[in-house]
């Protein structure tokens, strides 16, 4: 009783200075401590930094008793404490703070093919459209980008491509032609991760085109094909064949071992999409289809590993982190394959209590709660006090960086990869949209030409 009562005011405490505080044996103290925990009162750990007790560090008499509604309170105000260490940044702020740590700004770029991994690892889950992936979005931010490091990564096994997005009651039931664009949503990601990137409400396919019909039912029975292969389980000349393969691709029902398909898509085929596919394979050969060299098709997203949805939201928020560095709400608007995020911020506050996010107000003019992670608040907090950027950043319009009207005010610059958005010091200056250049800051003429051409350069 009198070590109970002890205890309810003592806080995190070793058993040695209890005793000798009471005038009690310590084997009399652990045995009291010992029934005390039994009871769920009391819980013992390492409560005080290594620093408060430097002569018992590491041995057994470091081992501290508290008790539990103490240890609950002092949890909650060691957070509170945390959170307010930090005033939140501007969103021009932030996106700086986003530029370096999405590796675009001049100087932080990747390199090489493991700087192709390495982007693709902070951007999988992401969709956009499939034009954008090697005509700006990689570039942006592997220096010299090579297509051959992108062959590399999907002919090795551990790049797969494919849609992740389940079908949207909004969508046409039967695509057209006019929609083998490059506008086509795609996302690349590491196949290792691919069970827990999926959607879990992905859909049974809408109506199919008699040409995709065949195909699927050829990749269903047979497994994984070569396209000659399948041109001989079809019967389908190339042209139609290349249709089909990529109105598939695009509903999230095909992939292939190579990029060559969201090559094609990244070409600029419009309404007349069907006419040029026919006369780019006519030019070919009479056998030779534009997408013979993507090497084996297989239905996506194939054989993967069951995951429950608490692991799987975890990893979501993993890869929210490492992609946004601080996350919130608004963020998700761009995240079309993530989870909801009531189920994001109920595992991010698991993840505060143990110490590895921190909550708080990071970044101003945001409702609702901030999660980021330490070396993201001590970025933000350096990037607040530090002098302003003079670099020009032009990015795409599906960019992830593509912010506008999100975190910044200001319309929404829709997430096409023919527009573009020019920032200097995390303020979007200028944008390009459906051919036009709009400006938001009195620029000299010979600055604002030259950022005229970049913009329609780029977009």
């Amino acid at each position: 009783q009198i070590v109970r009562g002890r205890m309810q005011t003592a806080g995190p405490i070793r058993v040695a200075r209890l005793a000798e505080e009471m005038a009690l044996a310590p084997s009399k103290v652990d045995a009291a401590l010992v029934a005390i925990e039994a009871e769920g009162l009391v819980m013992r750990g390492h409560y005080s930094p290594p620093s408060a007790t430097p002569h018992v560090e590491g041995s057994e008499d470091a081992l501290e008793w508290c008790d539990r509604r103490l240890l609950a309170r002092i949890h909650r105000l060691t957070l509170d404490g945390l959170r307010r260490q930090i005033a939140p940044v501007a969103p021009a702020d932030y996106l700086r703070f986003l530029a370096d740590y999405q590796r675009v700004s001049p100087g932080r770029r990747w390199h090489g093919p493991a700087g192709v991994r390495e982007a693709i690892r902070h951007l999988q889950g992401f969709e956009m459209a499939a034009g954008a992936w090697e005509r700006r979005v990689l570039p942006a931010r592997v220096k010299d980008y090579d297509p051959a490091w992108l062959d590399q990564l999907a002919m090795s096994g551990e790049l797969v491509w494919g849609r992740l997005r389940p079908f949207r009651p909004d969508e046409p039931e039967r695509p057209s032609s006019s929609r083998l664009t490059r506008a086509a949503p795609l996302s690349l990601m590491l196949r290792s991760d691919l069970a827990w990137l999926l959607p879990v409400d992905r859909q049974s396919a809408p109506p199919l085109r008699s040409g995709a019909e065949q195909v699927l039912e050829a990749l269903t029975a047979r497994g994984a094909l070569f396209y000659h292969d399948l041109q001989t389980a079809t019967g389908l000349l190339p042209s139609h064949l290349d249709e089909a393969l990529l109105e598939l691709a695009q509903l999230g029902l095909v992939t292939a071992d190579g990029i060559a398909p969201v090559r094609a898509l990244s070409s600029r085929l419009r309404s007349s999409g069907r006419d040029a596919v026919r006369r780019r394979a006519r030019a070919a050969g009479p056998t030779v289809g534009l997408l013979s060299t993507a090497g084996r098709w297989s239905l996506f997203p194939g054989i993967v590993s069951t995951m429950n949805t608490q692991e799987r939201t975890r990893q979501w928020a993993v890869q929210l982190l490492d992609r946004w560095g601080v996350l919130f709400r608004d963020l998700l608007a761009r995240e079309v394959a993530a989870p909801p995020w009531w189920q994001l911020v109920s595992v991010l506050r698991r993840m505060e209590a143990q110490g590895e996010v921190r909550g708080g107000r990071f970044v101003a003019g945001v409702a609702g709660e901030q999660y980021a992670r330490n070396e993201s608040v001590e970025h933000l907090r350096s990037l607040r006090d530090a002098a302003p950027s003079e670099d020009w950043l032009v990015v795409a319009g599906s960019d992830p960086l593509n912010l506008q009207g999100i975190v910044t005010t200001g319309a929404r610059v829709a997430a096409k990869a023919t527009n573009s958005l020019a920032l200097r010091n995390g303020r979007v200056v200028a944008t390009l949209e459906s051919g036009d250049v709009h400006f938001f800051d009195e620029l000299p003429l010979e600055v604002s030409a030259d950022l005229t051409r970049r913009l329609r350069r780029t977009g």
